[in-house]
């Protein structure tokens, strides 16, 4: 049996012109060579992205069908430099300062490297046991890091955190883990009966990404029911307390259910930071779910003097160290207070994935996001956590702090601001 089992194998990773071990090592040399160039001449990138490119140009390169006959390295390797790298936008250059920061580092490309090599399937503890147990300790290393409350630790028994791919996909689940619990508060199954989520609301400043509004959509929340609560300078771009408890008490008087408040830290405009003590204070009075998205600005709380005060009020947090921390996308963090409401919202437990491990409370992290697969994502925070040290990435932050104070400070370049 193992003969054959050998031999399946080799057909398997020799068939036509794939890849054998030897080739791979070869093959995998040259492109380590080749990405640690391409970022170590980042500096030397004068032009960002081919502005000449149009839609569609390079859809011409490729050939419109699968070739029949698999392919030698050489010719894969050569349509690289020829048709991918003179289309692609260089998020990795330092002339680069469009949509957000994004930067990768090489402990977090050995990391994705090794994630893809191993082929983990992480959706229960029982499919990857060090999937599943290194992320819980990295989720709660992270933590610490940005001096999270103690009960959003996976140590408290009652919170904890998982990786996301985007704070995108975060503020959804917190949605699905607010309109459960607001539904449970009324006695109603919110994953059987339809009559909620017309009467569910969700409140966020005028100021918030829109991933909120799509997450809306996709929770079936009508978009009538997602109140966008006006910042201007009078609040420095913040959400207003008392404007969110007007509002609140408006929807109460209609017979509505609010349901949760989303704050930021960081906003996607300006860089605006809401108030967190008072929303929390005002969602606490009326029993509202409050998810703070500090998705790139979270990053800077590894360094102490950046922190924000009102985390220990908040139910959920969530932050990208994809981008800012040194982590290749995709790499987002949600910690909840209560994982309880976030797994029971999206819980689904047919016959096939019942096992002794699940049942005696070994974390599942299928029942925390979306998708019911997942990557072992774990080892590139491993990976860039023990290579630059807390204190090595708190140099990081500090220094690109440094840099853009020193920028806006010369006076040519207050005018282009």
């Amino acid at each position: 049996l193992r003969d054959k089992q050998k031999q399946w194998y080799q057909r398997r990773v020799r068939g036509g012109k794939s890849m054998d071990a030897d080739q791979f090592r070869r093959y995998g040399h040259e492109l380590v060579d080749f990405i640690a160039d391409y970022l170590s001449n980042q500096s030397q990138t004068a032009k960002v992205i081919n502005t000449e490119i149009k839609y569609k140009d390079v859809a011409k390169l490729i050939p419109p069908t699968p070739p029949q006959d698999g392919e030698p390295w050489d010719r894969i390797r050569k349509d690289i430099d020829t048709i991918i790298m003179p289309h692609i936008t260089h998020w990795q250059s330092p002339n680069f300062f469009a949509f957000f920061p994004s930067n990768v580092s090489y402990p977090s490309i050995l990391g994705d490297l090794l994630s893809s090599g191993l082929g983990q399937q992480g959706m229960m503890w029982i499919t990857s046991p060090a999937l599943t147990e290194l992320e819980e300790v990295m989720l709660d290393w992270f933590a610490q890091m940005i001096d999270l409350p103690q009960h959003f630790l996976s140590a408290s028994g009652l919170g904890g955190g998982v990786i996301q791919s985007t704070a995108s996909e975060s503020v959804l689940v917190t949605i699905l883990a607010a309109k459960y619990r607001t539904a449970r508060r009324h006695k109603i199954d919110s994953q059987i009966d339809p009559t909620i989520t017309p009467r569910i609301v969700i409140y966020a400043s005028n100021q918030m990404h829109s991933s909120v509004k799509r997450a809306c959509i996709i929770a079936g929340i009508p978009l009538s029911n997602y109140r966008e609560i006006p910042a201007d300078s009078t609040t420095n771009y913040a959400l207003d307390p008392v404007k969110l408890q007007t509002a609140i008490e408006a929807d109460l008087a209609a017979g509505l259910w609010p349901c949760a408040v989303i704050s930021c830290v960081g906003t996607t405009g300006c860089g605006a930071v809401d108030p967190l003590v008072q929303i929390s204070e005002v969602a606490k009075k009326h029993d509202l779910w409050h998810h703070c998205d500090a998705a790139y600005a979270g990053s800077a709380f590894v360094c102490p003097e950046e922190r924000v005060s009102g985390l220990d009020g908040l139910d959920s947090f969530n932050f990208n160290p994809h981008k800012w921390l040194l982590v290749n996308f995709d790499c987002s963090l949600l910690w909840v207070k209560d994982k309880k409401s976030l797994i029971e919202s999206m819980m689904i437990l047919p016959e096939y994935l019942r096992n002794k491990a699940s049942e005696s409370g070994a974390t599942d992290f299928k029942d925390w996001h979306i998708p019911l697969g997942r990557r072992f994502r774990a080892l590139k925070l491993w990976f860039v956590v023990r290579t630059y040290g807390v204190s090595g990435l708190q140099k990081y932050i500090r220094e690109h702090i440094n840099l853009s104070l020193i920028h806006i400070s010369e006076p040519t370049r207050q005018a282009e601001i």
